[in-house]
């Protein structure tokens, strides 16, 4: 007979999502401020600044999971990937947070981490807007995902 724990997989077995979570005041900041430069965006629900996105099990980075106080200033716009525009952040803890997960065995599918927030995932900004939001971005809790692969 088969014992359960043989077919039971690790959850984070395909790698683990890190990221910090935009608190909810800031994110509707940023949405309205993008709805009255007529930017089309994401649920704002969902703003975020990915931390880690590796393909090597992370599980241990679930102790970083909780409340955070964490602040970015806004420095450019910048198309990213195939579809996203995002606004690049500078943010000593943020990069700090990645170094740290990077030195525990995190993986990392790009040459350098450009910390952003993806403000709409389904399509470039072309011209990409001139202007900045003119306020600080600010993140209250880490969340931690296994990434499951369907």
């Amino acid at each position: 007979m088969m014992n359960i724990s043989e077919i039971v997989t690790d959850p984070h077995a395909n790698g683990t999502f890190v990221a910090a979570w935009m608190s909810k005041q800031s994110a509707q900041q940023l949405a309205d401020w993008c709805d009255q430069q007529q930017i089309a965006h994401d649920d704002f629900g969902e703003f975020h600044c990915t931390l880690c996105y590796s393909r090597q099990p992370m599980p241990q980075a679930e102790a970083l999971q909780g409340p955070v106080h964490l602040t970015a200033q806004v420095l450019e716009w910048k198309n990213l990937g195939e579809t996203a525009a995002v606004i690049a952040v500078e943010s000593a803890k943020i990069v700090q947070l990645h170094q740290l997960l990077r030195q525990h065995g995190a993986s990392h599918d790009y040459d350098e981490y450009t910390p952003h927030v993806t403000v709409n995932s389904q399509q470039h900004l072309a011209p990409l807007p001139h202007q900045l939001p003119p306020f600080e971005l600010t993140f209250d809790r880490i969340v931690v995902k296994p990434i499951v692969d369907y």
